[in-house]
């Protein structure tokens, strides 16, 4: 399980003065203390099963014109939804793989086309449909989820398993997900992956242990999850990843540090597992620049950049550090990098722009203030 960086670490940056001035604010989606935290609703989001495109409710009027019916996304998906009010659910699937076939669309529009398509038993097209979704959107988490159920739904077990995965490196420490998880992975999963289904809550509770201040309880609970893995050396690189974030959550550099040393000489040379060694890299960088050594953060996050080449937090740690260090266009192609790899995913465009230094820029550099309001404006 490589997902566990981004939930406690950047949960510190929020709650801690000393890593405050880190400033790589709230880059984890189960922030649940910050000003910006999601709700209980959007924390149990993997767990819903409605897919009508968000933030709209469904228009009570006629279809688009015939003669241009796709050219206003907007248009079509609420004559979809029309259409589906209105028991016509066939009229929806036509328009919307249409629309979808000949322009593409929105995320939400593929999640209602498969919905639509699952609730008429269409289970293998319906899968199609995700595929060709995630094609589009490969950073879009709730699109892996979609898909993983449905290979479940066909019994494929390892395609299942692959795209849970994917999900939760989007969607780090997001408990509703992993709880759902670990029932693919206790059905399908190897020996390996049967093994972390019984590391995996006590890892979940220790980061509800962190979020309600018991660094100590939290602690105590890796102990027990280090107890079950015995000699286990990538468990125990990731439960060091773990007391890594603890010890920054409480303003601790020092055995921070150590843990990510201890986790990096577990895992020993070479690259596998190679999200695991990029989380321990990127987490010093963060280090590192609270310590406001910009060199050596820029280092320890070009290594997280080698081995996950779109690690949206590594592409940010790199691009604070070269702008430390007076690079501004370096700075530039690493934070549109971290943009396209998934970052707003796991920021909002306000925490963005208040990354030290991001405002200066994006006042500076019209294309990159371009690429900032397009990343979010497609996210959604």
């Amino acid at each position: 399980m490589t997902h566990f960086f981004g939930t406690n670490v950047i949960y510190a940056l929020m709650r801690n003065r000393w890593l405050f001035s880190l400033r790589i604010l709230c880059l984890s989606l189960l922030t649940a203390r910050c000003a910006t935290a999601p709700s209980e609703s959007q924390r149990s989001a993997p767990l819903q099963t409605s897919a009508r495109p968000e933030g709209k409710q469904p228009q009570m009027n006629s279809a688009p014109d015939s003669t241009e019916p796709c050219a206003s996304s907007v248009e079509w998906v609420a004559a979809a939804e029309h259409f589906e009010m209105m028991s016509q659910p066939e009229e929806s699937i036509r328009l919307l793989r249409r629309c979808l076939g000949s322009v593409g669309g929105p995320v939400s529009a593929w999640r209602f086309l498969a919905s639509l398509e699952l609730e008429r038993a269409e289970v293998e097209q319906a899968r199609r449909t995700l595929l060709r979704a995630v094609s589009s959107y490969p950073n879009e988490a709730f699109l892996w989820i979609a898909l993983g159920r449905v290979e479940v739904r066909l019994r494929n077990g390892l395609l299942a398993v692959r795209a849970y995965e994917r999900a939760s490196r989007l969607r780090p420490g997001d408990n509703a997900l992993e709880m759902e998880r670990a029932r693919i992975l206790a059905k399908f999963g190897s020996d390996g992956a049967k093994r972390e289904i019984r590391v995996a809550p006590l890892m979940a509770e220790a980061r509800e242990r962190l979020e309600v201040g018991d660094a100590a309880g939290a602690l105590q609970t890796l102990a027990t999850a280090q107890a079950l893995v015995k000699k286990d050396r990538i468990h125990s690189a990731r439960i060091e990843l773990e007391r890594a974030t603890i010890y920054v959550v409480n303003g601790q550099p020092s055995p921070a540090r150590a843990a990510v040393k201890r986790g990096l000489g577990l895992l020993g040379k070479g690259r596998y597992p190679v999200r695991l060694r990029a989380d321990l890299h990127v987490v010093a960088a963060e280090l590192a620049l609270g310590a406001a050594a910009a060199g050596a953060a820029a280092a320890a996050a070009a290594r997280a950049l080698d081995l996950v080449p779109a690690h949206p937090f590594a592409a940010v740690n790199h691009g604070l550090a070269v702008l430390q260090m007076g690079d501004q266009s370096t700075a530039i192609n690493d934070l549109s990098l971290a943009l396209r790899s998934g970052l707003t995913n796991h920021l909002a465009k306000n925490e963005f722009e208040n990354l030290p230094g991001v405002a200066q820029l994006l006042a500076s550099d019209a294309s990159f203030r371009k690429k900032v309001e397009s990343a979010w404006l497609n996210s959604n």
